[in-house]
């Protein structure tokens, strides 16, 4: 049924007590937590939610499983996965993804960063930071036209595809 909260509050509760094994939960350890109508905080066993986030989690796994090998990708994979996103900072989450992927995994993070750069080097901005650093890196590559106005650009369709397509083609096994 799980536990009745909103959103960002379901947030903050995975991160503070989540973990994607239930294996290394004691039966004994306990939170509270105010759900949804409730007057009072509830007293929430911390092995019950990680068993709704470690069904949720193998259930996403599974799911990548089915699209390797849908893909073709099955057994081509010999460096293993990179996981990203706010998700991949859940403790145990690299091996539960090494037992069902059954390939090396390892957990994003952003590299080679200047200035403000505390929060943007957690997991959770790794994709993003990833495509900011293409972005710039293609800059270098591929030539994209640009108006006669200042710092606007000319429709994608103008766009030099054919080398953005082979820069692409060269990063795939």
């Amino acid at each position: 049924q799980g536990l009745r909260l909103p959103q960002s509050e379901a947030e903050k509760i995975k991160l503070q007590h989540g973990h994607a094994l239930t294996s290394v939960i004691g039966e004994d350890e306990y939170f509270l937590v105010r759900a949804f109508g409730e007057d009072k905080p509830v007293r929430v066993s911390r092995r019950d939610l990680v068993h709704i986030i470690n069904a949720r989690v193998d259930e996403i796994f599974e799911l990548v499983v089915h699209e390797i090998k849908r893909s073709g990708y099955d057994g081509l994979l010999p460096a293993g996965i990179v996981l990203t996103g706010g998700s991949s900072a859940l403790p145990g989450i690299r091996k539960l993804a090494n037992q069902v992927l059954n390939v090396p995994v390892r957990i994003a993070q952003p590299e080679d960063l200047s200035g403000m750069v505390d929060r943007l080097q957690a997991p959770a901005y790794a994709t993003s930071v990833g495509l900011l650093k293409w972005a710039s890196l293609m800059n270098e590559f591929v030539q994209v036209p640009t108006s006669s106005r200042r710092g606007a650009t000319r429709p994608l369709s103008q766009w030099d595809w054919s080398s953005i397509r082979n820069f692409l083609r060269r990063l795939l096994p």
